[in-house]
Order: C-alpha cells, then structure tokens, then sequence
C-alpha cells in the first residue's frame, strides 16, 4: 500500500483534487490510500510523521503561498524517496524552489480571466498533467518495494 496527501488551502480546490485522485486511484487501479487531505500544512506534516513507515506520494499546491513551499521541504527531509508533485501557477515559481526539494514534477494550474470567475476551471484543464504525475510516482515506489 502506498500512502498519499494531498495540501491545498482553498477547500474547494483540494474537493477537486480529492475527486481527481479517487477517479485515477479506481479507473488505474492502484493500490493508495489518501492518507490525509488539509489545508493547514502543519496538520498534514503531523499526518506523515504518523504514517512513516509506508512509500508515499505528496500533492502540494503552493498557488499564493510560501507556506506549500515550506511544507515541501519538511517533507523531503524527512522523506527523501518520497514522490512530491508540487501544483503552481507560474513556471518562473519553478526558480524559487529549493533543489533540496527535488519533486518529481510540477503542474503548472494557468490562471486566467475565466479561471478567477470559474476556479474550477483550470483545475480541470490541468487534471490531465495532475493524473500523469500521479501514475508515474506510483510506477517509481512500486519498483522500489
């Protein structure tokens, strides 16, 4: 079994992100269990040092916030195979993070006009970005075992 967690602060976001990684979890069939979802960074950490012991995976938005950016590098200390996928808005955020980071990949979420009247929308256009990296980090733990 691996673990996964997914942060994001806007709980109408992390629904969609939560819906995403069950309809990929089911339609895969993939051995994961979602561990812990939240949008308070230190509630997630406390999670993961609870469920040390199993691979996991790690879904961090840092949209607009310092605080995702944070939790990603707590999390690679303590966790250094684990598989970070880390969502953004702007690739030139990719330069600010750390290389002792090192996450397994970035979704870029395209703000635009449509996008800040519907959020929703651009969560949707960048799902299948978000189900790719998830596939590929379960690929990448499952060879380890």
């Amino acid at each position: 079994m691996i673990n996964a967690y997914l942060y994001e602060r806007h709980g109408w976001a992390r629904k969609e992100l939560e819906k995403t990684f069950q309809q990929t979890k089911e339609a895969h069939k993939l051995d994961i269990m979602m561990q812990c979802t939240t949008g308070d960074s230190d509630e997630l950490y406390k999670c993961i040092v609870k469920n040390a012991k199993q691979p996991s995976i790690y879904i961090i938005s840092v949209l607009a916030s310092k605080s995702g950016i944070d939790l990603a590098k707590r999390i690679r200390a303590f966790d250094p195979k684990g598989q970070i996928i880390i969502l953004l808005s702007l690739n030139a955020l990719k330069a600010f993070f750390p290389d002792k980071v090192r996450p397994l990949g970035y979704v870029h979420v395209k703000i635009t006009i449509l996008s800040l009247i519907f959020p929703a929308f651009s969560l949707r256009k960048m799902k299948p970005q978000l189900i790719e990296l998830m596939l590929k980090a379960y690929d990448n733990l499952k060879k380890r075992k």
